[in-house]
């Protein structure tokens, strides 16, 4: 029922956070990199 729609929209919000948060520590991960080069 819509419970099932909540909690499905509510993983994906998670998983959109977790994957914007881990291109940002990559992205500055590589701007330190490169700094060091």
């Amino acid at each position: 029922g819509p419970n099932f729609f909540k909690i499905s929209n509510l993983i994906q919000h998670e998983h959109v956070v977790a994957i914007c948060y881990l291109l940002a520590s990559i992205q500055r991960n590589l701007g330190i990199w490169r700094l060091h080069e």
